[in-house]
């Protein structure tokens, strides 16, 4: 559960922090309040689809590649689906397209390489315990 509550708050932000950058775009554009609620029910949305995809990390029968894999194309799915509803990007337009696979592929890959750096500092402090409790 916790993996899901760190995965929906994650994408939440990035949520935000793209449309942050399409109101830093387009400085002229107004939002109602109505507005930024629909984008807010978005977001979680998409924060909730990125949360029960970990779910398929509990999966140990399946290759980690395969699991991988899967997580990566309901990322990518999800964030397109809901960018579309929440006028994120223009299918019309290939280039916001191409940039907001870009995005995800980018931020997927940085929280990734987050996670391998704080499993290398786990483990590296759990083999410093094992040694001190040995008296190495």
């Amino acid at each position: 559960m916790k993996n899901f509550f760190i995965s929906f708050m994650v994408s939440v932000f990035i949520s935000y922090f793209t449309l942050a950058m399409i109101a830093f775009n387009n400085p002229e554009d107004v939002w109602s309040s109505k507005t930024i609620f629909v984008q807010f029910i978005l977001a979680n949305g998409l924060g909730f689809m990125i949360g029960c995809a970990n779910f398929l990390f509990k999966i140990q029968h399946w290759p980690y590649i395969a699991v991988l894999s899967a997580h990566y194309l309901i990322v990518v799915t999800s964030s397109f689906i809901i960018g579309n509803f929440g006028n994120w990007f223009y299918m019309s337009e290939p280039m916001t397209v191409i940039s907001l696979f870009l995005r995800v592929t980018i931020v997927y890959v940085g929280v990734w390489i987050a996670l391998i750096f704080e499993q290398k500092r786990a483990i590296s402090k759990m083999n410093a315990q094992l040694q001190k409790n040995r008296g190495e």
